[in-house]
């Protein structure tokens, strides 16, 4: 947790760019911002592996059938 501007996602983003560099899947959910912001923010700093997928949702029941179908 922290400020807004502290660099949450940035961390984020570079955790799973290191975990999908080994060679495994990440979804990276997030129920503030949208994915085309996460996606911006990404490509800015070049975790942009096919290994790491974003969802931008609340929904309980939608998070859990994207990670069975998935499987990060």
């Amino acid at each position: 947790g922290g400020e807004p501007g502290i660099g949450k996602s940035t961390l984020i983003l570079q955790m799973c760019e290191n975990i999908a560099k080994e060679d495994k899947k990440v979804l990276y959910i997030s129920g503030e911002e949208s994915a085309e912001q996460i996606k911006l923010r990404a490509d800015r700093l070049g975790a942009d592996s096919e290994n790491i997928y974003f969802l931008a949702e609340t929904d309980m029941t939608i998070i859990e059938e994207k990670i069975e179908e998935i499987e990060p």
